[in-house]
């Protein structure tokens, strides 16, 4: 858990809210959308 809050931190910090979105990944595709 801890690791996943120092990579937030440090992407917030060089990038501010836009480096928190996630990147696509490969696999299977959502199945819920944003809106939902």
């Amino acid at each position: 858990v801890m690791d996943v809050i120092s990579r937030w931190r440090t992407r917030f910090s060089k990038w501010g809210l836009v480096g928190l979105n996630d990147e696509h990944r490969s696999g299977r595709p959502r199945t819920i959308s944003d809106e939902q």
